[in-house]
């Protein structure tokens, strides 16, 4: 017994020292700049999570008239318009007097092609959106007579709300009409393409009438539907004694948004 009493105490004062120094050690760990520095690290704190914006992304036709309202957070939008194409002349009468037939009108020259950037404004964002039209294809002449030409298509415009022209796609010009001695009317112009009124814009002109048919467009990122913005045909002309053939009314224009 003497011996176990004896070693006890000793005992006891090696434990004691040793969870004292382990308390210490504990204590330099938790305290010491790198393990702190550790910490932090380690969990990471993403402070402008909630100030993060949501990005929205889009596209809008318009194939007649309106408004666009842009989603909230968008400031500018691309823009692809298309003017109208012209309407095709009408084809020439065949002539009484001698047996000819009548001359084929000229076809409508096509719409003008713009693509370009437009900035809204965040107070009032709308604009409004007119398509141009396409002109109306020249009558037949009766026999004996000339066609009549096809009539001039009208521009696609957009305008702010506060009436500010912001774009501008021309629209092509009309065919001449079919003469009744045989001769074919004058093909009409293509839309000279296009202007965006702030900023810069990639204009393209349309194709000039040929040989009585109606001119095609430029192509943009998104092609405009089938007939949309292109000229009319010319109408054929009459067989001897017989009036000509009316000419074809051109596409109207078209466009696109996006963002």
């Amino acid at each position: 017994m003497n011996g176990n009493s004896q070693t006890r105490p000793a005992r006891r004062k090696a434990l004691l020292a040793a969870m004292a120094v382990a308390a210490l050690a504990g204590q330099l760990l938790i305290t010491a700049p790198g393990a702190e520095a550790a910490g932090r690290d380690a969990v990471p704190q993403d402070k402008d999570k909630d100030k993060q914006k949501v990005v929205l992304h889009g596209l809008q036709e318009f194939t007649e008239d309106g408004t666009f309202t842009p989603p909230k957070g968008v400031t500018s939008v691309y823009v692809q318009a298309w003017g109208a194409g012209g309407g095709g002349g009408g084809g020439g009468g065949g002539s009484n007097v001698a047996p000819i037939f009548g001359g084929r009108g000229g076809g409508g020259g096509g719409g003008g092609f713009v693509w370009c950037v437009i900035d809204l404004d965040p107070k009032k964002p709308a604009v409004t959106v007119d398509l141009g039209e396409g002109g109306e294809g020249g009558p037949g002449g009766a026999a004996g007579t000339d066609g009549s030409a096809g009539t001039d298509a009208t521009e696609t415009t957009v305008t702010s709300s506060e009436d500010e022209g912001l774009l501008t796609a021309e629209g092509g010009k009309g065919g001449g009409g079919g003469f009744t001695s045989g001769g074919n009317g004058v093909p009409g112009a293509g839309g000279a393409g296009g202007e965006c009124v702030k900023g810069g814009a990639v204009s393209r002109p349309s194709l000039d009438a040929r040989l009585g048919f109606g001119g095609g467009v430029a192509d943009g990122i998104v092609s405009p539907p089938l007939g949309r913005a292109r000229g009319g045909d010319g109408g054929p002309g009459g067989a001897p004694g017989a009036p000509g053939v009316p000419g074809v009314n051109g596409g109207n224009g078209y466009l696109v948004f996006w963002w």
